[in-house]
């Protein structure tokens, strides 16, 4: 985790700062609902998106699925994922998983299909 945190250019001390100052009192231990969704309405999945998700919200003990997605046409799918854990680790898993995905569709132009690059 640390390699990939640097590459965000973060730390692991604000990795901490910012969990901590998420206190969310008693319903620190409840289970929150974070959606992360692709801006552009797709209804294909992305496996690189989803496994992505997963390596970096699992370690967190944040479970992740699918989003139902309804695109053009009547057509449904899927679009990104939902994360699912207490506030603070679901919330730090978003934004991780949001800057690197960012960070790989910005450096690649394939990121509409399931290779990736």
């Amino acid at each position: 985790i640390a390699t990939l945190l640097r590459r965000l250019e973060w730390s692991e001390a604000g990795l901490r700062e910012v969990c901590g100052a998420l206190d969310a009192g008693q319903d620190a231990s409840r289970p929150s609902l974070v959606i992360l969704k692709f801006s552009k309405k797709v209804t294909s999945r992305r496996q690189w998106f989803e496994d992505l998700a997963r390596a970096v919200a699992s370690p967190m003990g944040v479970e992740v699925a699918a989003n139902r997605a309804d695109g053009c046409f009547g057509r449904t799918g899927h679009n990104g994922v939902a994360l699912c854990g207490t506030p603070a680790a679901s919330v730090v898993a978003a934004v991780i998983v949001a800057r690197i995905a960012e960070a790989a569709i910005g450096a690649c132009r394939k990121s509409d299909v399931d290779t990736f690059c």
